[in-house]
């Protein structure tokens, strides 16, 4: 029993490491726009289906049942002489067959519409899914920096403590002034008030986290790896979306040419009737045939498909327009990114040299302070210049990290 207990607590505490790919990969997976995708992708390939189902013989069966109070009659002036006339009433039950056999290419064209149009439905949801990755970067990086501000808290409460434990011996010799000890005992405090804010900050991150990528993290087990995530094989989905939106509006513009061709189909028709097909005068209910082909050709559309190319050019110019504009917005977002990270890499170079100095005096004035010969706020002052210095390493490779991987996301593709 009690190795099964210690067993349970080593793997409650065993760390769970998350990098930055896999949170964008869980966030996409556990995104509802996921299934959006596939749906829309799904509602076209079954919308094609039914308009390509056209193509096939169209039967349909018929009835109908009438009484006509007056109907044509032919009367002969000779006695006794008499001619059928058409009955009253009459009946008509059939099923007839229609199919297409000239205009197939337009049955054909429009059910490539369809999937062009749920293409482009099925992109636009994936401009969701790629958005979701700034989201991510935000409580990812929250969660990094948060524990950066931790360590660096808990070092300088570690230290703060020792100078605690050191100065007690030196107060009761008269060396040091109650005051003094005082003095790193409230700054002692602060520092744990400081790591609860923090430790709120991070695990706000982490409910973000959670939420996204559908994950239940473990807090005190977390571990972020702020390693750079895979380079993106492919675009922004939007531009995706521009290109399916062209070759939408190019099929739209090659259909214009299909108003004014002519459509030719087969029909036929078996039926029972009284009177039988066109024998108006027939008085018994006999079977009848009828076949033919039917052609209809809109020859002259009056410029109306000229005039619907001339709109579809002005659509394909607004989207090379929005195209353009999107492109820039993105050139924008990433010239200011780029000029922050090349600063952030010079400031991470001189990071060492400042810690070092920074540590030293800081040594040198817990020294002194032993001494007697500084007092806590000198100390304090230069231990937290210390310990900033440290903070400002951790969190300059943090922000560079979240730099590189924001402009990642912003262009969509490898450098």
């Amino acid at each position: 029993m009690m190795y099964a207990l210690l067993l349970a607590l080593v793997i409650q505490a065993a760390p769970d490491t998350l990098t930055l790919q896999a949170a964008y990969d869980a966030a996409s997976a556990n995104h509802p726009r996921l299934e959006e995708a596939s749906q829309m992708t799904a509602v076209g390939a079954r919308s094609a289906e039914a308009v390509r189902a056209g193509l096939k013989p169209r039967i349909a069966f018929s009835g109908q049942a009438v009484y006509h109070s007056d109907v044509a009659e032919i009367n002969l002036p000779v006695p006794g002489a008499s001619l059928p006339s058409v009955p009253h009433a009459q009946y008509r039950a059939g099923v007839g067959a229609e199919y297409v056999l000239l205009g197939r290419g337009t049955v054909a064209r429009q059910a490539e519409l369809l999937g062009l149009e749920a293409s482009v439905s099925a992109e636009e949801a994936a401009v969701g899914l790629w958005q979701v990755r700034h989201q991510v970067e935000a409580a990812f990086f929250g969660v990094a920096k948060a524990d950066a501000q931790l360590e660096a808290l808990r070092l300088m409460e570690e230290e703060v403590q020792d100078r605690i434990d050191q100065l007690e011996a030196s107060v009761a010799r008269g060396l040091v002034t109650r005051s003094t000890l005082a003095s790193l005992a409230a700054e002692h405090l602060r520092l744990g008030q400081q790591q609860a804010l923090a430790e709120a900050a991070r695990t706000g991150a982490i409910r973000s986290l959670s939420i996204l990528t559908g994950q239940r993290f473990i807090a005190d087990a977390l571990v972020i790896d702020t390693e750079s995530p895979d380079r993106p094989t492919g675009s922004r989905p939007e531009y995706t979306v521009f290109d399916a939106q062209r070759s939408l509006l190019d099929h739209r513009k090659e259909m214009t040419a299909e108003a004014t061709r002519p459509r030719l189909n087969l029909f036929s028709e078996a039926a029972v009737g009284r009177p039988p097909g066109l024998n108006l005068f027939g008085d018994q209910i006999e079977p009848f045939f009828s076949a033919g082909v039917r052609l209809a050709w809109p020859a002259l559309d009056w410029g109306a498909a000229a005039r619907q190319r001339e709109a579809i050019d002005l659509q394909e110019a607004v989207l090379e327009s929005r195209k353009d504009e999107f492109t820039r917005a993105l050139d924008l977002q990433t010239a200011g990114l780029e000029t922050q990270l090349s600063a952030l890499r010079a400031v991470i170079a001189e990071d060492e040299k400042i810690i070092a100095l920074q540590e030293s005096i800081a040594e040198d004035a817990a020294r002194r302070l032993e001494a007697g010969t500084a007092t806590a706020i000198d100390y304090l002052a230069e231990a937290r210049a210390a310990s900033q210095a440290r903070l400002d390493q951790h969190l300059h490779r943090i922000q560079l990290a979240e730099l590189q991987a924001r402009i990642m996301t912003i262009r969509g593709e490898a450098e």
